[in-house]
């Protein structure tokens, strides 16, 4: 598979493929795709993956396609104000990535659920649904605004809220807290969307997002109240 942007902030992607090659993908984020190109079957990892994907749980539903000719393309763009950006995973760095933030994969690499969830879990809300790679190539994230890169160095943890992250290395230790910025909202129920900070700490890349669907969502409120 060989992935080029379209455009250099990364907004874009034409995905090229030999014939015979497969990529998983989320159909939504598909904005075009050549004749050469096959769509097979949703592509989930077991029973609980299917239950959660039709009770609309954190979905996450992908489809396999196949290039049936040399030459084939696949076109994606994001469904909302955000970017894409590409993880090369390896020997040496897999990656837990969030649900909503997985665009596309090689086929090549496998995929395992995986959740997190505080030591004392307040709602629903407060656990990170997550995809853990297993394989070697290249995967497609997605995330509100701008996508940054940071490096964890050893013995210099550091804390970031749970919504702005996109993904991480498995290598690195991860741990919910409570926010201490947490607040009370009008009806004394705890505010669990923006609750939670996280913990990373030891040696390896994190991805976060400038922005959060959070953000997005209420920045979409503001509008339509003028």
């Amino acid at each position: 598979m060989k992935i080029k942007k379209l455009t250099s902030e990364g907004l874009s992607f034409s995905i090229s493929l030999n014939k015979n090659d497969n990529i998983n993908c989320i159909p939504n984020y598909i904005i075009g795709i050549s004749k050469g190109v096959s769509v097979k079957e949703s592509v989930v990892n077991n029973f609980w993956s299917k239950l959660r994907n039709y009770l609309l749980i954190y979905k996450f539903e992908k489809k396999q396609f196949r290039s049936v000719e040399d030459g084939a393309e696949i076109l994606i763009a994001p469904q909302s104000m955000g970017s894409f950006k590409i993880i090369d995973v390896s020997n040496e760095e897999q990656y837990y990535i969030k649900n909503e933030s997985f665009v596309a994969s090689d086929d090549i690499i496998e995929f395992k659920n995986k959740k997190f969830t505080p030591k004392k879990m307040i709602g629903f809300k407060d656990a990170i649904f997550t995809q853990e790679t297993n394989g070697i190539g290249s995967v497609i994230i997605f995330g509100f605004g701008s996508i940054i890169e940071k490096i964890v160095e050893k013995d210099k943890p550091i804390l970031i809220n749970s919504s702005n992250i996109i993904a991480w290395d498995k290598r690195l230790g991860f741990e919910i807290k409570k926010n201490p910025l947490s607040y009370l909202s009008r009806k004394g129920t705890v505010d669990t969307i923006e609750n939670n900070i996280v913990e990373i700490s030891g040696e390896g890349k994190i991805y976060l997002s400038s922005s959060s669907k959070e953000d997005f969502i209420k920045k979409i409120a503001t509008y339509f109240k003028r």
